[in-house]
């Protein structure tokens, strides 16, 4: 999807989010939280820009803030982005798989008006489903269903959810064991 822009709505699980970027590529992405998803925003976008050298996806420097339960809020906010952006409503996808329900209703509606297409994280057992959709006559249309390929290793998972973290030194005969057990698995 390069040229275009993903407006990701931020809830409480960031690897939806990071699953639909990158499996979508976006050139550009804008991260939408609130208060209380503010971690999880600043977490993604850490991950993110390490990603954007080798991937090319370049992440806002602030992520638009939200009032979680607010639609006109947010429908507002994002308006001002894309308007202040100059970013033509054809080049836009909105991911609607994080936010509260508010949230993902107001970027919807957004969606429609621009007749952009959005899209959905589905990630449920072993696999990560995204559904595409776009406007088709002014009504929303499934266009097709990717599964993820595996993008995600252990590193991504634990910056995602902790941000920076070290390895230290085993205490115990059973966290080696246990590290060699997951090492082999993810070999």
């Amino acid at each position: 999807m390069r040229g275009t822009v993903m407006i990701s709505l931020v809830g409480e699980q960031p690897v939806p989010n990071l699953l639909a970027v990158l499996h979508a590529r976006p050139e550009h992405v804008v991260l939408v939280c609130t208060e209380r998803t503010k971690g999880v925003s600043e977490r993604l976008r850490s991950v993110l820009k390490k990603r954007s050298q080798e991937s090319g996806i370049s992440v806002e420097d602030e992520p638009v803030y939200v009032a979680p339960y607010d639609m006109a809020d947010v429908e507002s906010k994002l308006k001002r982005v894309i308007k202040e952006k100059n970013w033509p409503p054809d080049k836009i996808v909105f991911n609607l798989t994080g936010g509260t329900k508010p949230m993902a209703l107001a970027a919807y509606r957004l969606a429609e008006q621009f007749s952009s297409p959005f899209l959905y994280v589905q990630s449920e057992g072993k696999k990560s489903v995204v559904y595409h959709y776009r406007f088709f006559d002014g009504a929303p249309v499934l266009e097709r269903v990717d599964e993820v390929p595996p993008v995600l290793n252990i590193d991504l998972y634990l910056r995602v959810h902790l941000g920076e973290y070290t390895e230290g030194e085993f205490k115990n005969d059973f966290e080696k064991r246990v590290a060699g057990v997951l090492q082999q698995k993810v070999d």
